[in-house]
């Protein structure tokens, strides 16, 4: 089965969006499994501190899954925020500017 090329919107990536990842590989939408059924989309990123970022659309609520286990979700973020995240080129410092602090947050697993 072939993959399809998306964004975590759901959107195809553009090719300029493909080159800036940079990583010669085909970005997929998946549903995590720890979000099957609330209708996450999570990305692997390439970060020290964090090991991946999901999303649902539906309800923006960004998933992230941190090197130290932790996985929160964070309520009321918006798809260009989330955009910004995956493409920044430290996800950590991204995270601390763009999301810590500015959202409500959970701890689920």
């Amino acid at each position: 089965m072939a993959r399809r090329s998306v964004s975590l919107l759901g959107r195809p990536y553009t090719k300029r969006e493909l080159a800036a990842q940079g990583k010669g590989g085909t970005p997929t939408r998946r549903k995590s499994r720890a979000a099957e059924s609330k209708g996450f989309y999570r990305v692997n990123v390439s970060s020290s501190c964090v090991t991946w970022v999901g999303y649902d659309p539906d309800t923006r609520t960004l998933r992230i899954k941190f090197e130290t286990g932790g996985l929160y979700d964070y309520d009321g973020v918006h798809p260009n925020t989330v955009t910004a995240l995956v493409k920044a080129g430290s996800v950590g410092r991204a995270f601390w500017r763009l999301i810590r602090d500015r959202h409500n947050y959970s701890r689920v697993g």
